[in-house]
């Protein structure tokens, strides 16, 4: 028996994400991969900014980069293309399917090394057993 989407009975549409960062991670750039289990057209959306990112006849990819510290989320959304079968008219439907995938991560950039040098003996200077040493950083509250 089929559905009024074509699909045999039992058939839960349904979309994953299959590949994309996961836990935390020291990159600012973010590839996922995902796909649906029928033809669909897909939407993408990170921290709330939504766009169309494609259909399930392209290899479904989308790429963030730019992405600031902090945790981040991206979701996407399947929307069930109707299935056309050979012979027959079309079957549209209001009720189209939709499935979603999320996936959550935090970026944590490595965070630049200060400023640090010696300013004082200069170079050629150090003679004597006792020499004092100053030091200079940009980093707030460094001391040496």
């Amino acid at each position: 028996m089929l559905t009024a989407a074509g699909y045999a009975a039992g058939f839960t549409f349904a979309v994953e994400i299959v590949s994309g960062p996961s836990g935390t991670v020291s990159v600012d750039t973010a590839i996922f991969r995902y796909r649906a289990n029928a033809r669909a057209d897909f939407t993408c959306s990170l921290d709330d900014q939504t766009e169309l990112c494609g259909d399930s006849a392209t290899e479904p990819t989308q790429t963030y980069t730019g992405l600031q510290d902090g945790e981040h989320t991206f979701v996407v959304e399947a929307a069930e293309e109707p299935v056309i079968v050979e012979g027959m008219a079309a079957r549209f439907s209001a009720a189209t399917a939709i499935a979603t995938a999320t996936r959550s991560w935090v970026v944590s950039l490595p965070q630049p090394l200060p400023d640090t040098r010696i300013v004082s003996p200069e170079e050629g200077e150090m003679t004597g057993a006792n020499v004092t040493i100053e030091l200079f950083s940009d980093t707030k509250g460094a001391s040496g």
